[in-house]
């Protein structure tokens, strides 16, 4: 009879083998999404110019650790130890990653700021939003400028019209902006492309515009004399996905319909060449990073890519990225509802200590939110006996 009963008791039932083949599916799916996650969080360290997938993967990164920690919950509960083991073992080596997607940490109270800070800001204002500015009803984009106490104004796609327009005139930030003694516009190519101002409380000594291959984008390099010391900035508007509200929407209707072959074509036309062509923007602006010197520089603008990105971390390599280092959650700066991503960026050398940097997203002219930075130059500092 013992024999009768084991014997019944190892027999397969058809649920005992469907809990079966459930439970490896999943675990072949845990492990798929271990793979793409990892991948998602090595993509800095792959250039596009060589292969473009992992740019892909990068992109996704959020949406893959929201996945990770949904994973995480699930195998917990299911009290599978060895496999929680493992995805807290990948979660904590893609530290660093989770680190400059989402950084932790609390502003210093303005009391406690250092004497002779520095305040930079940084904005895409997409012609300045196509506004009128008039003495009676300034362009709004003018105000928050003006209000916002920058030291440092540097700023892309600002496309200045003639002095008879009703649009922003170069005249119109003279008059408004009397703050800012220093100002340089250009074009970034040529006299074409989109318009880059840096307007400035300290002197600019020189500008030029880095040899950038490309159509409307471009970077400006000037040297500024900060209390008579030289300091170098960069402003730079990179490579764009030239994505349209209509884009996100389609976009979203294949995730939904799980179309994955019509999303892969439609996004591989559209973000590929892209991703190459910053990818090699990026290589030529750490290499003049690294001519420049790496300690009184500050390199900021729009990368038009995420913190999980080999833009963003070639053009940062030997700087510090401000918000990684001082800012707080996501900071989201591109404002259109289908694309949640922080794309603006500011860097700065080891000259500098930043403080504050955040994302403000109460002015909503421009399709870019601007972003902030409190620095300190320390080379300005007494030197420490």
């Amino acid at each position: 009879m013992a024999k009768g009963n084991t014997s019944k008791k190892n027999r397969l039932t058809p649920l005992s083998i469907t809990s079966r083949v459930l439970l490896v599916t999943l675990k072949l799916a845990t492990l798929l999404l271990c793979l793409m996650y990892m991948g998602s969080a090595a993509s800095v360290w792959i250039s596009p110019a060589k292969f473009v997938t992992p740019a892909f993967l990068g992109l996704a990164f959020p949406i893959f650790l929201l996945l990770m920690l949904l994973a995480l919950f699930f195998w917990l509960l299911a009290a599978r130890w060895s496999i929680v083991v493992a995805l807290v073992l990948v979660l904590v080596l893609s530290w660093g990653s989770i680190r400059s997607y989402m950084p932790i940490h609390r502003a210093t109270s303005q009391d406690k700021l250092p004497s002779g800070v520095i305040k930079v800001l940084s904005y895409n204002v997409m012609s300045f939003g196509f506004l009128e500015h008039t003495p009676q009803s300034p362009n709004p984009i003018l105000q928050f400028i003006k209000s916002s106490g920058a030291d440092i104004v540097c700023l892309q796609e600002a496309m200045l019209s003639s002095k008879s327009s009703q649009f922003v005139s170069l005249e119109d930030v003279k008059a408004y902006l009397p703050q800012y003694r220093y100002r340089d516009y250009r074009t970034v190519q040529n006299d074409a492309g989109g318009g880059m101002l840096l307007l400035s409380k300290f002197p600019i000594l020189s500008s030029r515009r880095l040899p950038i291959e490309s159509d409307y984008n471009g970077s400006v390099v000037y040297v500024l004399s900060v209390n008579g010391q030289k300091v170098t900035v960069i402003n730079n508007h990179l490579e764009s996905f030239r994505l349209t509200m209509e884009d996100g929407k389609q976009y979203l209707k294949m995730v939904k319909e799980g179309d994955a072959a019509a999303l892969r074509e439609k996004m591989g036309a559209k973000f590929a060449p892209a991703y190459r062509k910053r990818s090699l923007q990026a290589d030529l602006i750490h290499e003049v990073i690294v001519r420049e010197g790496t300690e009184r520089i500050i390199v900021c603008g729009d990368f038009n890519d995420t913190p999980i990105s080999y833009v963003r971390h070639r053009i940062a390599r030997g700087l510090t990225d401000t918000f990684i280092a001082s800012g707080l959650g996501v900071g989201v700066s591109f404002n259109r509802g289908y694309y949640a991503v922080r794309i603006d960026h500011i860097l700065c050398g080891s000259g500098f200590k930043p403080y504050n940097t955040f994302v403000d997203n109460t002015i909503k002219a421009s399709d870019h939110f601007p972003i902030l930075t409190i620095l300190d130059p320390l080379f300005l500092k007494p030197a420490a006996n």
